[in-house]
């Protein structure tokens, strides 16, 4: 470019008032579950370098956290997001909290730091709140510093989508309308919410003005989510191989240190109770994919298991033979045996997870699981998805009648919720087995399904001596069966 051009373009800019750009005075959060959470890197010198954790505090990530426009401060994390790799900025920050940048605090050069990166957690951009777990519960988003709920006009599983991702979750489950998880007496932020599924949060989706006047908190939208941590191949839910959710993929986490402060934990993540063992050496059989936490050193009051301080994220020092499990106190086994990842027993669990009878069906290749606790179809499916794979979907008259029978042994005579669901937004819409497949086995009891009102759930319920298919209302609290 000529230097006459040049400098017309410069005095362009200035006129416009576009800000200029620092690239010395940049810091980002790597790492975290969402924007506003993660290990603290500072642009220095032409690189992206961690900042030492000694002498980290509060004051430290309140600067953070308004430099990045996050609002407040909730926890400094020290390195609870891994050590990182890469060079360390290698000065020791003390900030009184007023500063506008992490550079402006007072610094000084240290020559001996940990080698452990800081860590921020400010407020999420994206909250859940009021839910049964971290992973559901009302949207609320924030907008200059204040909370406010998301209107459910148009809201759809792409939109949670993206909530569950901003979140740290795992996949949308299902999308809950009308203020399900209770009504709110704040803002209404958003309406009209379209996202593509590619955003990182959800303000980053095309919506309706801020504060929109056509709606109420009867209205405000609600997402359940997969869960960032879950137990696998236990003898029931509370009990089983700790893996957990970090950057969409679920793995391990090693053995190292692992004991009864870090297993009360997980069974406090999960709503288990207190812990009753810390397991090691794979006892619950070998995972697969990453190790993704090592050398973990809980205190014990941890809401979540991320929030302990640990090695980082993939740790390369371990593999799954040393894959860390636990036994929660609400686990309903009495026996520590280790179980079988070939199993084909059908296990039915109370709702108190007290007592647990197993049906022999080794001739028989189903592992269908019936759980006697009365939830919504959305609830059922989301403890499915937790703890086994989903609600049961029954592909063919074999597994129609082995489900028969195993309800008629079990003296069921009321209705239980099975993989059946269609989508609210269209009134012809087909009916489909979670996840998509669809329905080409049909069993569905005479004069259904009625496909009217609020019928966009499948039950198996007994009608003149029969067992069949009824559409029903998400809402009505039913037991339920898993597969496995």
């Amino acid at each position: 470019m000529r230097p006459v051009a040049m400098l017309w373009l410069m005095q362009l800019i200035l006129l416009l008032g576009f800000p200029a750009v620092s690239c010395s005075n940049v810091t980002r959060l790597v790492d975290g579950d969402n924007s506003c959470s993660g290990r603290v890197e500072v642009f220095d010198k032409g690189q992206w370098k961690r900042v030492c954790d000694d002498g980290w505090d509060l004051n430290n990530s309140k600067v953070v956290c308004t430099e990045l426009g996050c609002g407040a401060a909730v926890d400094a994390s020290y390195a609870y997001f891994g050590q990182g790799s890469g060079s360390m900025w290698n000065y020791t920050v003390q900030c009184n909290g007023n500063e506008s940048t992490l550079k402006s605090c007072t610094s000084n050069q240290s020559a001996n730091c940990s080698n452990k990166g800081a860590g921020v957690i400010c407020q999420s951009p994206v909250l859940l709140v009021n839910g049964t777990n971290p992973c559901s519960g009302r949207v609320e988003v924030r907008f200059n510093g204040v909370y406010g709920t998301v209107c459910d006009d148009g809201w759809n599983l792409t939109d949670a989508a993206v909530v569950c991702r901003a979140t740290g979750c795992g996949d949308a489950l299902a999308t809950n309308r009308a203020a399900y998880f209770e009504n709110y007496s704040g803002k209404v932020w958003m309406n009209n919410v379209s996202c593509n599924g590619k955003e990182s949060t959800l303000p980053e989706c095309a919506y309706t003005g801020t504060i929109p006047q056509n709606c109420s908190h009867e209205m405000d939208a609600g997402v359940t989510c997969g869960p960032k941590l879950r137990l696998q191949n236990g003898s029931s839910s509370c009990s089983g191989r700790v893996e957990v959710l970090h950057n969409g993929t679920w793995g391990t986490v090693c053995d190292d240190g692992w004991d009864l402060q870090d297993a009360k934990v997980v069974c406090g993540e999960i709503g288990c109770g207190n812990a009753k063992e810390a397991k090691n050496g794979a006892f619950f059989g070998k995972g697969s994919g990453p190790v993704w936490m090592n050398n973990l050193n809980c205190n014990g009051n941890e809401i979540t298991l991320k929030r302990c301080r640990s090695s980082g994220w993939d740790v390369q020092n371990c593999d799954h033979s040393k894959d860390a499990g636990v036994i929660c106190q609400n686990d309903s086994s009495s026996s520590t045996t280790a179980k079988s990842s070939s199993t084909t027993k059908v296990t039915s669990t109370s709702a108190a997870h007290t007592t647990s009878s197993l049906t022999d069906i080794s001739s028989i290749s189903f592992n269908f699981i019936f759980i006697n606790q009365s939830q919504s179809w959305i609830d059922a499916l989301r403890y499915c998805k937790a703890h086994h794979q989903t609600l049961v979907h029954i592909l063919n008259g074999t597994a129609q009648q082995y489900i028969t029978q195993m309800l008629q042994a079990k003296q069921i005579s009321g209705g239980v919720w099975i993989g059946l669901e269609r989508d609210m937004l269209y009134a012809c819409s087909p009916w489909l087995w979670t996840g998509g497949p669809n329905v080409d086995y049909k069993a569905w009891n005479e004069l259904y399904p009625v496909d009217a009102g609020s019928r966009f759930c499948g039950k198996l319920q007994r009608e003149n001596s029969t067992f069949g298919w009824m559409d029903a209302c998400c809402y009505e609290k039913l037991p339920f069966i898993c597969q496995g």
